[in-house]
């Protein structure tokens, strides 16, 4: 599949006039799963301590070095996102288990 067509001709960001290429896409793609996983950090440690210790937590990750290094806007990896899916997973999975 061509993902360079997909992205660059989206119909809905030209209507927007927004014009993405790929390079554009793969810079932002490891700072929006940054972001992602600290708000997932934040479910999942409200869910077991409570909201203080959640906000406590979505800031020490976003102040760790070793993650700052892999979800930099250059890095476009797969550490990010696996890092994402990690977490919401035990999210996940503790609010199943409390339900």
């Amino acid at each position: 599949m061509n993902y360079r067509f997909l992205i660059e001709n989206n119909w809905t960001l030209n209507c927007l006039n927004i014009h993405l290429s790929v390079e554009t896409a793969c810079v932002f793609t490891a700072p929006t799963f940054s972001a992602l996983a600290s708000w997932a950090t934040y479910l999942l440690t409200k869910e077991v301590k409570g909201t203080g210790a959640g906000l406590t937590a979505a800031a020490l990750l976003a102040m760790v070095p070793s993650y700052i290094s892999r979800s930099v806007a250059d890095s476009y990896d797969n550490e990010a996102g696996a890092i994402l899916a990690l977490i919401f997973t035990f999210y996940l999975y503790i609010k199943v288990q409390s339900t």
